[in-house]
């Protein structure tokens, strides 16, 4: 999935395009990357190995060359991708002289900040993210800096942020607001193949054998990457979110409000929470098709000081890593607001261990989708989770440009086992810009034809008095095909 060669060319000219939205010291450069798998005698014959060359502003000579290095970690139950800088290396895809010098590489030209390592981990059944270690540490102009990098691999583009902080205030030196989005323009399937020769190694221990893509001839000792446990995850960014949710896999939030700004309001007391993630929205810039933000909500009732309560909590996350966190105190009987709180806080903050708010999802968790109509009652009648993913730009009638899903909770079987009706429902405290409280439901009609039947209606939570109505036509797909409705089971 890796092997290619990626740019972000469409970025770059997006930002030159909003020249009056996007400052210039923010704007991206033009990256072109290139991933070239190869077998390297100076490295152990246990790794999965690729030459990296980076381009920036169109030029034909590679920036930086380097070699990454993937070996499984038991210990971090995790792939550990050292990093190894090069010089002088040359331009292997023309030069014979360049491919040679590649290959007589030794360990001692070969440069690795071993601290600097970085783990990968499966996010979602296509998506992989990574990042590095928190004692990922060098000097700056005689002082001590964190680097924290973080990478989102999917089959078709590859994300990339970074940022680097002074350990003694931990304030910022740089870091990378919007992440660059470099899109694979074309695919590596040739592998520099040399023959490796037996080597001592030092200090390296034997390691766990690792495998990427088919073998000829299989391997007893390669380990079956989908059996191995992978702990909890730390999602990082935008991107690693819609990734693990629109593949199916539980996603939980903590949130802790003290580490937030405090924009309006006040009075909360319940300042520190979390949930999982079930009925959510994400939007799409309509020019780019760059994801722009996420929304959830979640309303649970309390036993308060003036009798019964509700609590609204309504979460939206910004591509930047911002998030505002709207709590909100509801009298149940008349939806009086009794009191509402609104916070700034950050995704996750590169300076800090923990940032304000955490999300977390278990790749090791086996997530599979389903394919059929016939498949999907028997999983639910068998008591299976379920999750679904919606993306609306490929529905007919659609008016919203959005993707929607969470957990089916439950349905409703019509017409001898030839209709499943399903719905979701979100509440909200504001409509169209206004203060209103309103609730967003939408049914799903699953035909067994594959034919979803989709009405959304935005209404007042209290009298049930529609705003707004639509009706879409989607299909059921899975993860190979173009299908508008995906589904998955644990």
């Amino acid at each position: 999935m890796l092997p290619g060669e990626y740019s972000n060319l469409k970025q770059y000219h997006n930002d030159a395009i909003s020249s009056n939205a996007v400052p210039t010291k923010e704007r991206h450069i033009y990256i072109r990357s290139r991933y070239t798998p190869i077998q390297l005698p100076a490295l152990d014959s246990d790794t999965v190995n690729f030459f990296v060359e980076h381009f920036m502003d169109n030029t034909g000579r590679p920036s930086q060359q380097k070699v990454y290095s993937f070996v499984l970690d038991p210990t971090r139950n995790s792939i550990r991708m050292e990093v190894y800088k090069l010089e002088n290396i040359g331009d292997i895809k023309k030069s014979r002289v360049s491919r040679s010098k590649l290959h007589n590489i030794s360990t001692t030209e070969l440069y690795r900040h071993r601290e600097c390592d970085m783990f990968w981990r499966r996010l979602g059944m296509r998506t992989f993210a990574a990042a590095t270690g928190h004692q990922c540490v060098a000097y700056m102009k005689g002082e001590q800096v964190k680097i924290l990098v973080s990478i989102v691999l999917t089959p078709t583009y590859i994300n990339t942020q970074e940022g680097w902080y002074r350990l003694a205030d931990q304030s910022t030196v740089t870091e990378t607001g919007v992440p660059y989005k470099l899109i694979k323009v074309k695919k590596i399937k040739q592998k520099l193949f040399f023959v490796p020769r037996r080597r001592l190694t030092l200090n390296r221990g034997r390691r766990s054998r690792l495998r990427f893509g088919r073998s000829r001839r299989p391997q007893k000792d390669s380990p079956d990457l989908t059996n191995v446990y992978i702990g909890p995850w730390e999602l990082r960014d935008l991107v690693s979110l819609e990734g693990a949710l629109t593949s199916g896999h539980s996603v939980r939030y903590t949130v802790n409000l003290t580490n937030c700004f405090l924009m309006s309001g006040g009075g909360i007391d319940r300042l520190s929470f979390g949930d999982y993630v079930n009925t959510y929205e994400i939007y799409k810039d309509l020019v780019t098709q760059e994801i722009t933000q996420l929304e959830f909500s979640h309303r649970k009732l309390i036993h308060g000081d003036h009798g019964f309560m509700s609590i609204l909590k309504e979460i939206i996350v910004h591509s930047n890593s911002t998030v505002i966190v709207t709590v909100t105190y509801l009298l149940p009987a008349s939806n009086h607001v009794f009191k509402q709180g609104q916070w700034y806080c950050r995704l996750y903050d590169f300076a800090q261990k923990d940032g304000s708010l955490k999300f977390i999802t278990e790749p090791h968790k086996n997530v599979m989708p389903i394919k059929k109509f016939s498949s999907l009652l028997s999983l639910l009648q068998k008591g299976r989770l379920v999750r679904m993913s919606v993306d609306y730009n490929i529905c007919a009638g659609a008016r919203t440009k959005a993707i929607s899903g969470g957990e089916i909770t439950d349905y409703d079987v019509m017409e001898s086992e030839k209709f499943l009706e399903v719905s979701m429902s979100r509440q909200l405290t504001s409509y169209r810009g206004y203060h209103k409280f309103v609730l967003n439901f939408v049914t799903f009609v699953f035909h067994s034809n594959g034919n979803v039947l989709v009405r959304a209606t935005t209404m007042d939570s209290l009298t049930y008095m529609p705003y707004t109505s639509s009706k879409m036509h989607c299909n059921f797909g899975t993860m190979d095909d173009k299908g508008s409705v995906r589904l998955f089971y644990q």
